[in-house]
């Protein structure tokens, strides 16, 4: 996949709707596919769409991920990534 970015946010997805909102406009003017696993997918409601993946499972080949959250996010995305 070409040009993708994964995504983590908050566990309280009112925190973290208007970066989300900014991100994913961002993303499209970019080019940038943006995936969400399982739990951020329904985190947010998510539905597929363009430059949108939902439930996706295999994050690992993305170019870059964001962190939208605190310290517990942070640590979220880079446990996934970290080895």
């Amino acid at each position: 996949m070409s040009r993708a970015a994964a995504v983590f946010t908050h566990r309280r997805p009112l925190e973290t709707a208007a970066a989300l909102g900014v991100l994913r406009a961002a993303a499209a003017r970019a080019g940038v596919t943006l995936l969400f696993d399982p739990d951020e997918t329904r985190k947010h409601s998510l539905e597929p769409g363009d430059g949108i993946v939902t439930d996706a499972t295999d994050l690992e080949q993305v170019e870059l991920a964001f962190s939208l959250g605190g310290d517990g996010t942070i640590l979220t995305a880079l446990r996934r990534y970290a080895g």
